[in-house]
């Protein structure tokens, strides 16, 4: 009696749980549950990297795709579907047939939009016109050591087209089907590559599958899916202006690509210019490694036994190992090593994931009217990590890169860590149908989870829903428009425990010091303990009916929720008196309330055929409670009971200084500056002084007011057309990028726009400060309107008309993605959350730090089937 969609995945189930620490969706492939990430150890200069689940499942492989959208039917997975549960089913073999199908595609990417940046003239004279504003002595065109006027150095490097590049992307897939009344089965193997759009990157997929089904006799049913891979990731190095991507728009275009010699040009023009000491993008790209190596094994056996009529026994066991070992090099043609000589290091990462989930289901059918399903169960579940990491500079030669961190000059100490965490549930559920008209449900499970303080381990999670199949009343029967109408109510506790591994736990952290001269290991306390900690509970309430109208030509199914969220997980700063800087907490409620609305139709059927569905959803997030304070803040955001989760709070923008005199007058507020040119800030309070920390406004936030998509499919006489567009409205992205592109000190280069709007005496503007030193900072001016609509998807297939005996199917297809784009937004792409470096990351959606942007593809390819 659950839900579920599968017209897209516009909707990520965990839009709404937006507070909880951790709040990725739990997978379910083939009935195996997984996490969608595990986490990897940082090199040298990365955060780290999560091997993405999608990124081991071959999309070929996968037969159909099912969000679960409320409490109810996500009940059974308890604390693990917390956040929504994504149903991944991949093909099975099928009796009586027996196919070979082979899929090939190729395509090409390229970046869907560049900046317009300054040239190396525009940038010059930019430097220029600052030195003067400033009171000193121009630069270019007026000192020996940089003699060429700005004109002269014309256009120069334009370090967008020099990073980007197209890139291909290819898929290969292989696959034997088919089985009889005692076997059935599945075999597939894949090969995927990509090149990244940004020089020097790629990704490789080695994948092979078997889904196997035996039945060994009438009463006993065995199976496995089974799925082993490797991947290899030669990922950028993506950490704001010190990767490629932000690099390529900040770096001078008056700096060359190589020096007079023939290496690459590391100071960014030259000694004194003026402008800061930014890597090359290209050499930090070309010269640096950072490749992922990771096999991923992921399967499970089960075994189905009919103890009785009606009476089945299921034992399932399964497991995720995931190996993976990073290896990051920067040779000395890059800022980051350039005064080590080199520098790099490798980790390795080894984890672990372990199921056993055992159930008794009973189905009983009465009368013909009445239909009991039971299902108890207990699942137990564990998971193990190790890892090991160590860094080294100063290499006598960069052949091996960090192949050999022995041969280094200045190697540093190694660091390992290992971590355990266990999850015990026990479940009960009851379905009972009357002549399918009435349809009961009640879920009962406890979760024990080691992540919480002593005394709240575990946790006991109800949940029950009512449907009505009004279509099936007698009174029903003459209304002949109406094909089906089913009426549904649910409601339901859930529990989530995403919160990472020890944070009940007091912890210590060795550190290195100097004592008497010498170097020695310490040990200090590093977190406190906090034996309260509890689960964070979410309950539903779900409304909704689906109809389906003219002989179905037309169905409608519409939900309205209300979801409230108690005991929220967060990491919360601590006084500095207390020697920790934070501690998880359960710290109060939020609620998120909305309505979904998913329409399909057949419009024209017939030899032309024309269906379409769609999809639209609404949600509104606020805060009803926090401890100990109503608000706190996340970077340029506010965390504020009766606010929404993500609130950017930022100072407001009010234009220019444009006189002496309008300075004057305005006494205290001008404090932002003394000169005309200056930007000016909004008095929020009232009070007469501008003050950077209080005067400050919430302008909106990054979740969306709704979201929607529609897909369209056509067919003509062996011909068929897809089309697919997606919508996101009502957010706010804050545009950190422009922010430092946009800037009156020309250290970055400029956006040119900014350059033309930019404040001067003989044409004054009221948007950009006069080239100076004066920062604008985080303010309601940065704060963009993220909404777009998107041409997401185009395919154009054909089935080929054959005659041969060998060859049973043929379709040749040619398709494009993220084709155009309608937005305000003034970034690469308006779909980005890129800040990866705030401990409640969580609270922070549709911040542009610097994103990797967006590609367009176009794919050619064909199927056939043997």
């Amino acid at each position: 009696m659950h839900e579920k969609t599968t017209t897209n995945l516009l909707k990520k189930p965990e839009q709404n749980h937006a507070v909880a620490t951790s709040n990725e969706p739990l997978y379910v492939i083939d009935g195996f549950p997984v996490s969608n990430s595990t986490s990897f150890p940082g090199g040298p200069a990365n955060t780290g990297t999560n091997q993405n689940i999608l990124a081991t499942i071959n999309p070929n492989d996968i037969e159909s795709i099912e969000i679960l959208k409320d409490a109810s039917a996500t009940a059974i997975y308890g604390s693990r579907g917390a956040n929504g549960v994504v149903m991944i089913t991949t093909r099975r073999g099928k009796e009586g047939q027996s196919n070979i199908d082979f899929e090939a595609y190729y395509g090409v990417q390229q970046i869907t939009k560049m900046m317009d940046m300054a040239t190396a003239a525009e940038h010059t004279a930019l430097k220029n016109e600052q030195l003067r504003n400033l009171g000193f002595a121009e630069r270019y065109g007026y000192t020996p050591q940089y003699p060429k006027k700005p004109e002269e150095y014309g256009v120069g490097t334009n370090w967008q087209k020099e990073v980007y590049r197209p890139a291909g992307v290819q898929n290969y897939q292989l696959t034997f089907s088919g089985g009889n009344d005692k076997l059935r089965y599945v075999v597939s193997s894949n090969y995927f590559g990509q090149d990244g759009i940004v020089i020097n990157s790629d990704f490789k997929r080695y994948s092979s599958r078997i889904n196997l089904d035996a039945r060994i006799n009438s009463r006993l049913k065995i199976g496995t899916n089974f799925t082993i891979s490797r991947s290899a990731t030669n990922a950028i190095y993506e950490y704001g202006i010190e990767g490629p991507v932000g690099a390529a728009l900040v770096y001078s275009p008056a700096n060359p690509i190589f020096d007079d010699a023939g290496n690459y040009q590391l100071l960014n023009v030259g000694p004194s210019s003026g402008f800061g000491a930014y890597p090359n993008p290209v050499a930090l790209a070309k010269t640096s490694t950072n490749l992922l190596t990771s096999d991923r094994v992921l399967g499970n056996l089960f075994g189905e036994l009919l103890l009785a009529p009606g009476l089945t026994a299921r034992i399932s066991v399964g497991a995720d190992i995931l190996n993976s070992r990073r290896n990051t090099f920067y040779s000395p043609q890059t800022v980051i090593a350039n005064t080590r000589n080199g520098y790099g290091g490798n980790a390795t990462a080894n984890n672990t994931n372990l199921l056993n989930e055992n159930t008794l289901s009973y189905t009983k059918t009465i009368n013909a009217i009445h239909t009991i399903d039971l299902l108890a169960g207990l699942t137990f579940q564990s998971a193990n990590s190790v890892s090991t990491y160590q860094e080294a500079s100063d290499f006598p030669n960069y052949a091996l890169g960090a192949g050999n961190l022995g041969l280094a000059n200045n190697p540093l100490p190694p660091s390992g860590s290992a971590s355990r965490w266990g999850l015990n549930s026990y479940l009960a559920r009851a379905n009972y149908r009357f002549k399918d008209k009435y349809l009961l449900t009640f879920t009962g499970r406890v979760d024990g989870s080691s992540r919480f303080g002593a005394n709240h381990k575990y946790g006991f999670f109800p949940s029950g829903a009512f449907a009505w199949r009004v279509s099936e009343e007698a009174f029903m029967k003459e209304v002949s428009a109406i094909s089906d109408l089913k009426f549904r109510l649910s409601y339901g506790i859930t529990g989530n425990d995403g919160i990472g591994l020890y944070n009940s736990l007091s912890q210590y952290a060795t550190e290195r010091t100097i004592f008497n001269n010498t170097e020695v290991l310490m040990t200090r306390a590093s977190r406190i303990a906090n034996p309260d900690l509890r689960w964070e509970k979410t309950a539903q309430f779900n409304a909704g009916f689906d109809v389906s109208l003219l002989k179905n030509r037309l169905s409608l199914s519409a939900d309205y929720y209300i979801k409230t969220t108690s005991d929220l997980l967060l990491n919360v700063e601590l006084p500095a008196t207390t020697g920790f800087q934070n501690v998880t907490r359960n710290v109060g409620s939020l609620e998120n309330r909305g309505f979904e609305l998913a329409v399909n139709s057949i419009n024209i059927d017939g030899a032309f055929q024309w269906t379409s569905n769609g999809n639209v959803s609404f949600n509104r997030n606020k805060i009803l409670k926090l401890a100990d304070a109503d608000q706190f803040f996340s970077g340029s955001t506010i965390v504020k009971v009766g606010e929404s989760i993500g609130s950017f709070y930022t100072t407001v923008f009010d234009g220019i200084w444009q006189t002496a005199d309008e300075i004057k007058a305005a006494g205290l507020r001008a404090r932002t500056g003394d000169l005309p040119g200056a930007p000016r800030f909004k008095d929020v309070n009232g009070d007469g002084v501008f003050n950077e920390s209080t005067d400050r406004a919430i302008l909106g936030n990054g979740l969306p007011k709704f979201i929607y998509g529609l897909t369209n499919n056509f067919s003509y006489k062996g011909f068929d057309l897809l089309v697919f567009i997606q919508g996101v409205q009502g957010n706010k992205v804050y545009n950190y990028t422009r922010q430092l592109i946009e800037s009156t000190d020309p250290t970055y280069n400029h956006l040119r726009s900014a350059i033309e709007e930019a404040w001067r005496a003989d044409k004054p503007s009221n948007t950009i400060p006069a080239i100076r030193q004066w920062s604008k900072g985080t303010n309601s001016s940065f704060i963009e309107d993220g909404s777009f609509l998107r041409l997401k998807n185009v395919s154009l297939g054909y089935k080929v008309p054959l005659t041969s005996r060998y060859i049973k199917r043929a379709r040749v297809y040619v398709s494009g993605q993220n084709l155009l784009t309608f937005t305000n937004y003034l970034g690469y792409d308006p779909e980005v959350n890129s800040d990866g470096n705030n401990s409640n990351q969580n609270t922070i959606y549709g911040y542009d730090r610097f994103a990797y942007p967006a590609a367009r593809t176009i794919t050619v390819g064909a199927n056939l089937t043997f």
